[in-house]
């Protein structure tokens, strides 16, 4: 009983439609009522528990940077097509229901939230919030050295 967008216009035997975020998880029927009234009902469609992030871990980084994920119902039935945190494109090294392990790309300094989309098309964005952090050295000490020397980088 969940009114869905459609996202793409009704052709003779083809209507895309998105589910809404308000769906609950549970299993009913899909009802197509067209402009002149007429109803098709479909068989049982399950909607799947949307989900949740309980703790991004490091919650600041640089590109390259390993980040943990961690929640419920990241990863069901579907699989991860685009990930991003705090803008940065981020590349999906192992994932589950539970646990997304990414690795940041390039990104500019900013404070985001944790941003998917499955390959079914669903989408998610995190409450939880990510730093991406500019990488900058400040200082190098000394500035020249022969083989051996030790030298001091801060940034």
């Amino acid at each position: 009983g969940v009114p869905a967008t459609i996202v793409q216009p009704a052709y003779s035997s083809l209507v895309s439609m998105r589910v809404p975020y308000s769906a609950v998880s549970k299993a009913g029927p899909i009802v197509l009522t067209g402009f002149n009234g007429d109803v098709l009902v479909s068989s049982n469609f399950t909607f799947l528990p949307v989900a949740r992030v309980s703790s991004i871990f490091p919650v600041e980084g640089i590109q390259g940077a390993v980040v943990t994920v961690r929640g419920s119902d990241l990863l069901v039935d579907s699989t991860l097509a685009k990930v991003t945190l705090a803008g940065a494109p981020c590349t999906v090294l192992a994932s589950n229901s539970s646990t997304i392990i990414l690795r940041i790309g390039l990104g500019s300094p900013q404070v985001g939230a944790l941003e998917i989309i499955t390959s079914s098309g669903a989408e998610y964005t995190s409450t939880a919030t990510f730093e991406y952090i500019a990488a900058a050295i400040s200082f190098v000490f000394p500035d020249q050295g022969q083989l051996g020397t030790y030298v001091t980088i801060a940034g």
